[in-house]
C-alpha cells in the first residue's frame, strides 16, 4: 500500500504543460494537479454535464485564468490529436459506458511523451469496512443505470490494469492508496453516507423495483452501523506515451 506522500512525489516529477481533465466533476482532481504538479500552462476539464451546475469545492478553480471548463463526451473528445502534455481521468472509470473507447481518445490527443493519471477505486481486496463503501457504491451503480445513467459497479484491481496495459504507455507505475483513518463507524462518516443513501432513494423512488431498492438500503444501513465504513482502496496508474 502507497501513501498519499509517494503517488504526490510521483506526480511532482511531471510538468504537466497543457492539461486535459477528463470527467472533471467538481475539479477536485484539477485542484490536486494545481499542488502537486512540477508545473503546468493551462488546463481544461471536460464532463458530460454542464460544469456550470457543479458544486466546486474550491471555487477559485472555476475562476482561475488558466483553467477552463466545456462540456464534452469523453467517449469522443471535441479536441486535436496530440493537443495536450497530460491526461487525467480519476474516480470515473466505472461512470464511462466503454471505458476502452475512452482510454482511445487520451492516447489519440495526447503528445508523444505525454503523461496520464487514470486512478479510480476498485472491488476486490477490501476490508470489511470498506466493502460497506464498494457495497453502497454497487447499490447507486445499479440505481443510476436503472435511471438511463452510465454508472456500472467498479472494476476490480486487475480490470483497472488490463485497461491501462490496453493502451501501450511505457514505465506505468501503480499506486494503491487507502485513507483508513479514523474509526469506521465515526459520526460524521456514517452521517455523509447515509445521507448518500436517502438522495439516491428520492431518486428512485419512482422506479418499478422500489420495495426491493428500499430492502436494499435497509441492509446498507444496518451494515453502516454494525460494521461501519471506510473508503475504498483506489489504484493510480501513472505513464507516459
Amino acid at each position: 500500500m502507497n501513501n498519499a506522500e509517494q503517488i504526490d512525489q510521483a506526480i511532482g516529477a511531471i510538468s504537466g504543460g497543457r492539461v486535459l481533465d477528463i470527467a472533471t466533476g467538481t475539479g477536485s482532481t484539477i485542484q490536486w494537479m494545481i499542488e502537486a504538479l512540477k508545473d503546468y500552462e493551462w488546463f481544461l476539464g471536460v464532463d458530460s454535464v454542464d460544469i456550470t451546475l457543479r458544486t466546486f469545492e474550491d471555487e477559485n478553480v472555476f475562476e482561475s485564468d488558466d483553467v477552463e471548463f466545456q462540456r464534452m463526451d469523453a467517449h469522443h473528445l471535441e479536441l486535436n490529436d496530440a493537443s495536450f502534455d497530460t491526461v487525467t481521468t480519476t474516480r470515473s472509470l466505472h461512470h464511462f459506458a466503454d471505458p476502452a473507447q475512452v482510454m482511445d481518445e487520451i492516447m489519440r490527443v495526447l503528445r508523444p511523451g505525454g503523461h496520464v493519471l487514470i486512478g479510480d477505486m476498485y472491488s476486490d481486496n477490501q476490508t470489511e469496512t470498506q466493502m460497506t463503501h464498494v457495497l453502497a457504491h454497487h447499490w447507486w451503480a445499479r440505481i443510476d443505470a436503472a435511471l438511463g445513467i452510465d454508472h456500472t459497479e467498479t472494476y476490480t484491481r486487475q480490470q483497472i490494469v488490463d485497461l491501462v496495459e490496453g493502451m501501450g504507455l511505457s514505465r506505468v507505475e501503480y499506486y494503491d492508496y487507502a485513507d483508513l483513518g479514523g474509526e469506521a463507524t465515526d459520526i460524521a462518516r456514517t452521517e455523509f453516507t447515509k445521507r448518500q443513501i436517502a438522495r439516491y432513494l428520492d431518486k428512485a423512488k419512482d422506479l418499478p423495483n422500489f420495495d426491493a431498492i428500499q430492502a436494499e438500503a435497509e441492509v446498507l444501513l444496518r451494515r453502516l452501523d454494525e460494521v461501519g465504513v471506510h473508503g475504498a482502496t483506489m489504484l493510480f496508474a501513472i505513464g507516459e506515451k
